[in-house]
């Protein structure tokens, strides 16, 4: 190859790699290579508040919206010593008015992709101590495509924070994404924790002597899905998938 040739080349590649560059940066609905949500990382804008985990709950039970303060730093150690067991609708109330605090408008218009539980390893389970959701919705863009918007929210009481993502899209695939319709949910979260514990996730965690984690999830393609994993090594030591319908062990 000449010399004029490999400038010509490597010119032509270098306005390939700036106009993609530019597409990444100043689109907010154009994504590269991810096809769904995998972790509050992946919005492009985030955000951070405070909340008083001992009131919050009350007072969004009496009306009160401004129950979240901007958060300098995200805090390094928990408030509290013993494990906080908040249940599914906590952390769906919380979710719904984080929402509206932040965007100005309620969930009505979105669907539920994906929800998430986890707590620590003890031996009064009966909920969570923390709470993950994605939400999405459709968008029709001017070229004619269909793309789904896509927002975050996390909820960690035990260390009197929320987090929020957004602006950020995915591609629709041929036959879309499945959502969560709460509606028609029979098992909740802290019910499907429970009979995993009396089927055999007791037994997994007192082998490790309660150090653990366990994640309840949830999506519209899964049943639940309850794993723990050791806190050591982070190997899964318990993994079980319930019908959200009937509470059947699969």
């Amino acid at each position: 190859m000449s010399r004029n040739s490999r400038i010509v080349y490597i010119t032509g590649a270098l306005l390939v790699l700036l106009s993609v560059l530019y597409i990444y940066i100043f689109d907010p609905f154009t994504e590269l290579t991810l096809d769904t949500p995998t972790g509050m990382g992946d919005f492009r804008d985030r955000g951070y508040y405070k909340i008083n985990p001992e009131m919050i709950l009350s007072d969004l039970e009496s009306g009160k919206t401004e129950v979240y303060e901007v958060e300098i730093a995200t805090p390094q150690s928990p408030l509290f010593d013993e494990p906080i067991s908040w249940h599914q609708s906590d952390y769906l109330r919380i979710s719904n008015s984080l929402q509206e605090f932040v965007w100005h408008e309620s969930l009505d218009d979105w669907s539920l992709y994906y929800m998430d539980f986890s707590t620590i390893c003890h031996d009064r389970l009966s909920g969570f101590g923390f709470g993950e959701f994605y939400y999405f919705k459709t968008s029709f863009l001017d070229n004619g495509k269909i793309r789904y918007i896509a927002r975050g929210l996390q909820i960690t009481p035990q260390y009197g924070d929320v987090a929020w993502g957004g602006r950020i899209s995915f591609p629709r695939s041929l036959s879309g994404w499945k959502s969560i319709d709460l509606s028609d949910i029979k098992i909740v979260a802290e019910q499907a924790l429970k009979i995993a514990e009396y089927n055999g996730g007791k037994t997994a965690r007192l082998s490790v002597h309660n150090e653990c984690k366990i994640d309840v999830r949830l999506s519209g393609y899964t049943g639940w899905e309850v794993v723990m994993y050791e806190i050591d090594t982070g190997s899964p030591i318990f993994r079980m998938e319930i019908d959200p319908y009937s509470g059947e062990i699969k």
